[in-house]
């Protein structure tokens, strides 16, 4: 049987670790250039959560705990199946439109292509 997964463990690792590496508000901010409509998009989610959490009457630690958590776990995942994608497309489309907004994400797809080799 194939294996058609486009996002593996190790991927989310990767990227977790190199996510973990600068605050969530600086990766907000790089979704929001990059992909502003999911930023918008999680911005809103993780907002109507919030107030649910609020409501219900947690602790506003626990709920700012909560808060982070979501925003980490959608940077994560957002950087996860872009990186996926373009590895999926890097040799079909040199000089793409995801490279062209983010001329960084071919050199961490390449960096990780050279791991698995």
């Amino acid at each position: 049987m194939s294996d058609d997964r486009l996002v593996t463990e190790e991927l989310l690792n990767m990227v977790r670790d190199e996510c973990g590496s600068r605050s969530i508000r600086n990766q907000l901010e790089e979704l929001e250039a990059i992909e502003p409509e999911l930023k918008n998009w999680v911005a809103r989610r993780t907002c109507h959560v919030t107030l649910l959490l609020e409501a219900s009457g947690i602790a506003s630690e626990l709920v700012s705990q909560v808060d982070e958590q979501m925003e980490w776990m959608a940077v994560v995942l957002i950087e996860a199946l872009r990186r996926a994608h373009y590895e999926l497309w890097l040799e079909m489309a040199i000089g793409s439109r995801i490279e062209q907004l983010d001329p960084e994400l071919s050199k961490r797809v390449r960096k990780r292509k050279g791991r698995d080799r």
